[in-house]
């Protein structure tokens, strides 16, 4: 029934994307595949995958890539530049908005008049955790104390709570296990910094979703979470290593700065799912004309 579509939005590139294109019905539809991130990350570097997708990407495929880290890793491994879309992702700018950090702090029962950071995400290996926690050990020994939220949950937790006990901060970290959108926007707001330690990256959302309520990311400089950040250094830190100490001197700043929180705010409510799917619209229209005078110019005159 392909005559029956404009075209086909695919939210992978494997499999979904290259199984699309397996479809002999479909095959004349212009296609829009979405990159996440790992389907670029990892997949590229897998050689059946690899080839699956350079394949696909050859027919009348465009792709939205989730920052332009993405979009050059792409084209690095031969895709057509002019059709790699970076569009980075939305955030619900209703939950994800400034206030009042005293009364988010009291209603999560998280401590008062401290220092604190939060991380939100999964306990997986990728997430670089035991970087947050030698970091938290460097200010500790230094005569600074930051506490650490921790939102999320994996096979990690346990090795995480047991480093923590050797570096004696068992007391600084609150683990809070999974929570809603609305009450990691709550937590945000009862933070002082949120922190990203991860070695691989897009641009998770949670960087975005931070920004929207105004707090400043202290993160390791990975994927292209250096294209969304704001332009004043008391908005951000980005460390270029895994290097526990540099990270603790970025915290220390951000500690003993006043950081930009309505600037920062600004910056995030730019990513709204409004504007992310007004940029999407645009370019699934422009695909739609495109292939529809390609096809008017192929077909045989009366």
């Amino acid at each position: 029934r392909a005559n029956d579509y404009d075209l086909l939005l695919t939210p992978w590139l494997f499999p979904d994307a290259c199984g699309v294109r397996m479809v002999p019905s479909l095959a004349r539809l212009p296609q829009l595949a979405i990159a996440q991130g790992s389907d670029v990350h990892r997949y590229l570097g897998m050689s059946m995958r690899r080839r699956a997708i350079l394949k696909m990407l050859q027919t009348p495929t465009n792709v939205v890539t989730r920052s332009g880290d993405l979009a050059k890793r792409l084209a690095g491994h031969g895709a057509t530049p002019h059709r790699i879309h970076p569009i980075y992702n939305g955030v619900d700018t209703a939950s994800f908005r400034p206030g009042n950090q005293e009364q988010a702090r009291a209603a999560l029962n998280l401590p008062a008049d401290v220092p604190l950071a939060l991380f939100v995400g999964n306990f997986l290996p990728v997430k670089g955790l035991d970087l947050l926690i030698h970091a938290l050990a460097h200010l500790r020994s230094a005569g600074k104390i930051m506490h650490l939220a921790l939102i999320g949950s994996g096979p990690l937790k346990g090795d995480l709570e047991a480093l923590a006990a050797r570096m004696g901060i068992s007391d600084l970290l609150h683990w809070q296990g999974r929570r809603t959108p609305d009450e990691v926007a709550r937590h945000m707001q009862a933070a002082d910094i949120v922190c990203l330690s991860s070695l691989n990256e897009g641009v998770p959302n949670v960087v975005l979703e931070a920004m929207a309520v105004g707090r400043p990311i202290v993160s390791t400089d990975v994927g292209g979470i250096h294209e969304v950040l704001g332009p004043e250094p008391s908005m951000h830190a980005l460390i270029p290593s895994r290097d526990p100490g540099a990270y603790a001197l970025e915290l220390a700043r951000m500690m003993d700065s006043q950081p930009a929180h309505d600037a920062i705010a600004a910056c995030g409510s730019k990513f709204s799912w409004q504007n992310c799917a007004r940029q999407h619209l645009k370019l699934m229209e422009t695909l739609v004309r495109s292939s529809s005078a390609t096809h008017s110019e192929i077909l045989p005159h009366s």
